[in-house]
């Protein structure tokens, strides 16, 4: 896991039947990458199977349940704080050690 004030990478392994959720208290949005395997994804308004190579964004305020179909489910996900946040943040600059 890679992890910032801004943003966080995380590489995930789940076992069949694993679970994951995003909730409007987590205040950040995501991007979901399937690796491996397959991961169904349940929104308050429809539900999804997402397969290796396919991308979810879960947008700021979302609620939803990622489930690890395939025995062997593997993802990465990046979380980033809205722009709403970032944008108040004093400019960042890359320094060089």
């Amino acid at each position: 896991m890679l992890h910032s004030e801004c943003e966080a990478v995380e590489h995930w392994r789940l076992p069949h039947g694993g679970v994951l959720t995003s909730t409007p208290q987590h205040g950040v949005e995501e991007a979901v990458l399937v690796l491996n395997g397959e991961l169904r994804l349940t929104t308050e308004s429809a539900e999804r199977v997402l397969r290796a190579g396919q991308l979810a964004l879960l947008p700021h305020g979302a609620r939803a349940r990622l489930t690890a179909d395939g025995a062997r489910t593997r993802l990465l996900v990046l979380r980033t704080l809205t722009a709403s946040v970032t944008d108040r943040l004093p400019s960042r600059i890359p320094e060089l050690v």
